[in-house]
């Protein structure tokens, strides 16, 4: 398959099939005559899992320490799981910040209504404000 067959098939750009090239994700398709990339039913197996990888939110180089034991044939379940359980205490950190996030939002909104004469919206003056 030449790269915009395969950017279609997966719904992705073909800069960040590119990407996972040059950042050893995939090997490098072979060449044609005509120099287009022809990329094979490996290369489509391993983006189709780095995009089930990535639609986990994982990182490169979480993708990248499990293509590794992919690459050698390691059926060590303890080393996916540690990068799995890692990834996951990320996801809660950023699930406890996006709360806390969203509570200062919700705070702030709530300001939204106060108005007074050097400030037409709340939001504004409570940003101004030494408060946060």
């Amino acid at each position: 398959m030449k790269i915009g067959e395969v950017s279609k098939l997966f719904n992705i750009p073909r800069e960040t099939i590119r990407f996972y090239e040059k950042e050893g994700l995939i090997i490098p398709p072979n060449r044609n005559d005509n120099n287009y990339r022809s990329y094979s039913e490996k290369h489509i197996q391993r983006l189709r899992f780095i995009k089930n990888c990535r639609s986990l939110n994982m990182s490169h180089r979480e993708i990248k320490t499990l293509l590794d034991l992919v690459d050698n044939n390691s059926d060590d379940c303890q080393l996916v799981e540690a990068v799995i359980n890692t990834h996951l205490l990320n996801v809660r950190k950023n699930i406890e910040k996006l709360t806390h996030l969203e509570r200062e939002l919700v705070i702030l909104q709530d300001h939204s209504d106060e108005i007074d004469s050097r400030h037409k919206c709340g939001i504004i003056k409570n940003l101004l404000s030494n408060k946060r």
